[in-house]
This record gives structure tokens, sequence and C-alpha cells, in this order.
């Protein structure tokens, strides 16, 4: 019996070495081109992931920095349009999350006050922070004067 088992075993070893290795066949070309196109495409799939990333990030920069300019916009025109603001030399400047930052000279604290106002009441402001001093501005007007010059014929 041990003989029989052995022979058996033998066999079965033999059947089972050679569907291995018919199994282990060198590729053939289509499973080589099948192999790359794969590869290929999944480092595509990759550098679309990122691509779309990046451009959504770069939208995000672009979308904020558009906002921040219509903020800057619109302190700006309230600080410049204002009447009683008229001899104020103002500078402003707006970040990201809204806070803005006004420089510059204003002729009294009355005029300090009405410009810290109206930017704090602008939509979108979160917060203002001043850099306004108080003292004289100059401001240059021109004078036109007219002289009659009468000639003699």
């Amino acid at each position: 019996m041990n003989r029989r088992f052995l022979c058996l075993a033998s066999a079965l070893g033999l059947v089972l070495g050679t569907w291995v290795a018919g199994a282990q066949e060198p590729k053939t070309t289509t499973e080589k081109i099948k192999e790359k196109a794969s590869g290929a495409v999944q480092s595509l799939n990759k550098g679309i992931t990122s691509a779309e990333e990046g451009l959504r990030e770069q939208f995000h920069k672009v979308r904020t920095a558009a906002a921040n300019m219509s903020l800057h916009g619109r302190v700006y025109t309230r600080l410049h349009w204002d009447k009683g603001l008229a001899d104020a030399k103002i500078e402003t400047e707006v970040t990201d999350n809204g806070v803005t930052t006004l420089r510059g000279t204003v002729p009294d604290a009355r005029a300090k006050a009405k410009a810290l106002q109206l930017a704090t009441d602008t939509v979108g402001v979160t917060k203002v922070i001043d850099g306004l001093t108080i003292g004289l501005t100059t401001r240059t007007t021109t004078t036109t004067t007219e002289t009659k010059v009468e000639t003699r014929p």
C-alpha cells in the first residue's frame, strides 16, 4: 500500500508540477500591453486628481482675491466720497478675512472718528485697525486769475 500511495503521490506531483509550470508561461505581448496601459491609466488618474486639487485651490485664491478687491473698493469709495473727509489722505488695506487697516492723515479727531466708523460699517469688514494720525494735510489748490489788457490801435 505504501508503494501504491507513493506512486499515486508521485503522479499527482507530476500533474501539479506540469499545471503550475503551464500557468507560469511567459506573458504574451497582449498581456504586457494591457499591464502597461493599466499603469498609464493609473498614472493619468493620479495626475488628473492632482490637477483638479490644484485648480480648486487656485480658484479659491482668485475668488478670495476678487472678494477682497470688492471689499477694498467699497471701503475706499465710502472714505473718499464722504465730504467730511475731503481734506484727509487715507490709504486702505484689506486682508483675506476682512481686516481693514486705515493709514494716513486726517485733519481732526472728528474726521478720524468718521473714517473709522465708515470703514467699520462697510459690509464685509470684520475688524478695523487704526493707523490714522491727526494733523495738517496739504492739499494743493490751483487758482487762476484773469487780467484784461487793453490794446490801442
